[in-house]
């Protein structure tokens, strides 16, 4: 926690994993939000797009970031390979 300069005994820790993305990160989320309060964030522990390993991004701003990752799985055709 000390790597996102914050210290709050409230914060759980989980792991988001998007498998069709090769990606995993560290969620630390926050009980409680509200503007005084830390809002959730994510380290990733792979690099997708601009999200880099090791570097605390805020949630809100991780999610646009893989929606446009898997952009391009949206146009695969699934019956490749059937």
């Amino acid at each position: 926690m000390e790597a996102l300069g914050r210290n709050d005994p409230e914060a759980e820790l989980r792991l988001l994993r998007v498998p069709a993305l090769n990606f995993e990160a560290l969620w630390i989320s926050y009980e409680g939000k509200s503007d005084d309060k830390p809002k959730d964030m994510l380290v990733p522990l792979r690099t997708v797009g601009s999200l880099v390993p090791d570097k605390p991004v805020p949630l809100r701003e991780a999610l646009p970031a893989l929606k446009e990752a898997a952009r391009p799985l949206a146009n695969m055709d699934d019956a490749m390979g059937a």
